[in-house]
């Protein structure tokens, strides 16, 4: 049985004058009403499809996911790369442009909307070189480098 069938069957006189009338909406309809005020349910849909503008970049960078279900609001929609709470900057139904966050590493990222969690491939969380312990120096003399996920 399809689960998004709908059948109606109208038969003629059963008897005198009378009809039988027999509808059937779909199975979960069937069983969820059993448990389920239907004149208010909703239903929400888990962000899926989920891809990025890029797939590795490093901290601070900007990163545009695209995929179905998230939230126009920007605030509920959390982003997670590996575990990591990134900020999401601006937000449709179909895309959300994040930064990745200070402490992310490479693993999975996920977005998630009214509860739900949908997950994207691997993101590669690259170094970044933010500076130098000092402007020059002479051959063999050691210098510090200074960034993010070396």
């Amino acid at each position: 049985m399809d689960i998004f069938d709908f059948h109606a069957i109208v038969e003629g006189p059963i008897g005198k004058g009378g009809f039988a009338l027999s509808l059937r909406r779909s199975y979960i309809d069937a069983v969820l009403g059993l448990f389920l005020d239907n004149s208010n349910t909703n239903f929400t849909v888990a962000p899926g499809n989920i891809t990025y503008s890029t797939n590795n970049g490093p901290v601070g960078s900007t990163v545009t996911i695209t995929g179905l279900n998230f939230s126009a609001t920007s605030a509920n929609n959390t982003v997670k790369f590996n575990g990591t709470v990134a900020s999401v900057t601006s937000a449709t139904t179909t895309q959300l442009v994040v930064t990745v966050p200070p402490g992310a590493t490479t693993g999975p990222v996920s977005a998630t909307v009214g509860g739900l969690t949908g997950n994207g491939g691997t993101f590669t969380v690259t170094p970044k070189i933010t500076g130098f312990s000092t402007g020059s120096a002479q051959p063999g003399t050691s210098i510090t480098i200074n960034g993010y996920n070396f």
